[in-house]
């Protein structure tokens, strides 16, 4: 469990330096007229479209981080006077100015639609107003998507963030979303085995979905051996 002890000390401590951050706020940062119905976590609606076109967190996720430079981000948090864009993989975060605040349309639709368009026209939509547990709800977005065609079919469980196979006796997997690297375009998504405390990652291809984790020798140029944890074809 160490390495999951690490990963959420690390979400602790970096979720408590954006509050530090933004406790005593700049007064230019300071948004007095928020309308309350607009508060909650919001994520890109090309990041949303991708995903479920791809079944692949790593192309959706490359596809957002291409547009950081104009205001492209991968998560926006609307808080009661403030919001903040958190950047790609958690790599810093941004604060909206009172400012450029003009320039943002918010559109609500109903309680399920509710939309923030940025001033470069990237839109963003209103996944939860929770602003404590939002990872996990995201996490469980991922998964719902990309894993879709295996729950429909009983191969798998998916309950709040976690990963349960039951032909694999029932072994647990956490979904690893925001605060995880993805560095290959095959990493549709990462899982933490809970059990073993060992980062695998799943592909999908050509209807096959492989669960893997790569094991490899630092002492030799060619290090790194598939080894396969779990295949289910559809």
């Amino acid at each position: 469990m160490k390495k999951i002890y690490i990963i959420i000390i690390f979400l602790l401590y970096y979720n408590n330096m954006i509050f530090a951050q933004i406790e005593d706020l700049d007064e230019q940062y300071v948004l007095n007229n928020i309308e309350n119905h607009f508060i909650g976590v919001y994520l890109s609606t090309e990041f949303l479209a991708t995903l479920e076109e791809t079944k692949n967190y790593a192309i959706a996720m490359n596809h957002i981080s291409d547009y950081g430079s104009d205001g492209f981000y991968e998560t926006l948090i609307v808080y009661e006077n403030h919001i903040v864009y958190l950047y790609p993989y958690y790599d810093g975060f941004s604060l909206v100015s009172k400012y450029k605040y003009p320039y943002y349309n918010f559109e609500y639709v109903n309680e399920n639609e509710i939309i923030i368009a940025d001033p470069n026209g990237h839109k963003y939509i209103r996944i939860t107003d929770n602003l404590e547990n939002y990872n996990d709800i995201i996490d469980n977005i991922v998964g719902n998507i990309v894993l879709h065609d295996l729950i429909v079919n009983n191969y798998i469980l998916l309950e709040n963030n976690i990963v349960s196979i039951p032909s694999l006796d029932n072994k647990n997997f956490i979904i690893g979303t925001l605060r995880y690297l993805y560095h290959n375009s095959y990493e549709n998504l990462k899982l933490e085995d809970i059990e073993n405390n060992r980062l695998v990652i799943l592909n999908i291809e050509n209807n096959l979905y492989t669960i893997f984790w790569v094991e490899r020798n630092f002492y030799t140029s060619y290090n790194e051996v598939k080894r396969i944890v779990w295949e289910q074809n559809l």
